[in-house]
């Protein structure tokens, strides 16, 4: 059965040339150094570190030393089906790695994702297109790595109005790259301001929009090169450059070498890079998971469990729109450490999204006592129901909080002062109905 998300593990000799139309296509470095070059941008990814190529997107990959690469193809159309955004989204086309955040839930959140990417190697022959790994790693993908949701750098929610127009905007842009395209033109198309456009660019793209449209020019001038028999000149004019001069020295300054001479050398190119096969990637996944603090046990947690049993009920045609969808933060699994890696918000974003999806009740039960079992909850890494509620506004918006139910329990006088304070800050922030129990 053909899989939606499949992969395999190179070793790279030399150079290899990505580009599709079908796939999105990641790059998890596990030994070695590798030089990507994705249109204009050049990036170096080491090891421990994961890039992500759009579709359509050309990628240049160099390495010297004979980098293994872990490749993972993500066929859009067809993950669409479940994952419908992903036919819009943009990725981050920029090296993630867990070391490199701070902040206590996006590490852990990276941790996650490049373990998943690890199992996918070892994952037995799925019995459907989409395995268990590999809806993982969408639901990651979708909810966390998008241009949508890290804004310059700092997570942040982006209202789907937003989304919407951003993208409207950038499928005008594409469709008229050939034409002579102006801040007060684009905007006007837009129904925003040329003060508001510009923003928006600075703070998506980190680009002015005139550099924004010279990137996207230069970049069908290079896909184009690649992909069509269009002369020099086909070209220049397609892309929307009116003096030829203008485009070669852009061209050049973009890409090293003159438009004729980049065709000669990557229209014929070839990949090199050995496939390993997969006894030979599994002796070294140990070394792998050590070496990137990554989760060495199989990843598991009580919402996780309630998300595969929701979903049995769901399959078997049972209605569950009167059901309400209870978590309790401190069931954590602790008597099975032996055998799996308790994470007590693992399962959490394919959770949400379910109950998004099909419009259930939600209700978070919380032990402020809990909490206060800083072993217990450094080992599965706990968040506080603040920061559990704060990341769901940045997926979903503030929409679904209204059919939440949040139960914070306390045993003392101290813990329900406390309590009502997490009360005042849920009440703001959308969840009319908040508890506190003795």
């Amino acid at each position: 059965m053909e899989q939606w998300v499949k992969t395999k593990v190179w070793r790279m000799k030399s150079t290899a040339l990505f580009v599709s139309d079908i796939y999105l296509t990641l790059l998890f470095v596990l030994k070695g150094t590798m030089t990507a070059k994705i249109g204009t941008e050049m990036e170096i990814v080491q090891e421990g570190q994961l890039l992500i190529i759009n579709r359509h997107k050309l990628c240049n990959c160099f390495s010297t030393e004979g980098s293994i690469v872990q490749v993972i193809e993500i066929d859009v159309e067809k993950a669409s089906q479940i994952y419908p955004e992903m036919n819009d989204m943009i990725f981050q086309a920029v090296s993630l790695r867990k070391e490199d955040h701070s902040d206590a839930f996006t590490s852990d959140r990276d941790r996650i994702f490049l373990s998943d990417c690890l199992n996918l190697i070892v994952e037995e022959d799925p019995e459907s297109p989409l395995s268990v790994q590999g809806d993982f790693i969408l639901s990651l993908l979708c909810l966390e790595y998008t241009i949508f949701n890290n804004c310059q750098g700092q997570y942040q929610f982006m209202s789907q109005e937003k989304k919407e127009r951003l993208l409207q905007i950038l499928n005008y842009i594409q469709e008229h790259l050939q034409d002579r395209l102006t801040l007060h033109q684009t905007a006007k198309q837009a129904k925003i301001t040329p003060q508001h456009l510009s923003a928006l660019f600075k703070e998506i793209f980190h680009q002015s929009f005139t550099d924004m449209i010279m990137k996207m020019r230069l970049e069908r001038a290079e896909t184009l090169l690649f992909k069509s028999n269009l002369s020099i000149t086909e070209i220049i004019m397609e892309c929307g450059f009116s003096d030829r001069k203008y485009f070669y020295r852009c061209f050049h300054e973009a890409f090293g070498c003159t438009p004729l001479v980049w065709r000669k050398r990557w229209k014929p190119a070839k990949r090199y890079a050995e496939e390993l096969n997969r006894e030979a990637v599994e002796v070294l996944l140990p070394e792998f998971r050590k070496k990137f603090g990554l989760f060495e046990k199989p990843m598991d947690s009580m919402i996780y469990r309630k998300v595969k049993q929701l979903k049995k009920m769901r399959q078997k045609g049972l209605d569950l729109r009167k059901l309400i969808v209870t978590v309790d933060l401190s069931e954590t699994l602790l008597s099975e450490q032996d055998t799996i890696q308790p994470l007590m918000l693992f399962g959490y974003d394919q959770l949400l999204r379910f109950v998004v999806l099909y419009e259930l009740e939600l209700r978070i039960r919380l032990p402020l006592s809990f909490l206060k079992e800083t072993e217990q909850a450094k080992q599965c890494h706990a968040v506080t129901i603040e920061s559990f509620v704060t990341q769901s506004l940045l997926r979903f918006g503030h929409t679904p909080l209204t059919r939440w139910r949040a139960e914070l329990l306390v045993q003392n006088e101290a813990e329900i002062q406390e309590a009502e304070k997490i009360r005042e800050h849920l009440l703001g922030q959308g969840i009319t109905d908040v508890s506190v129990l003795f």
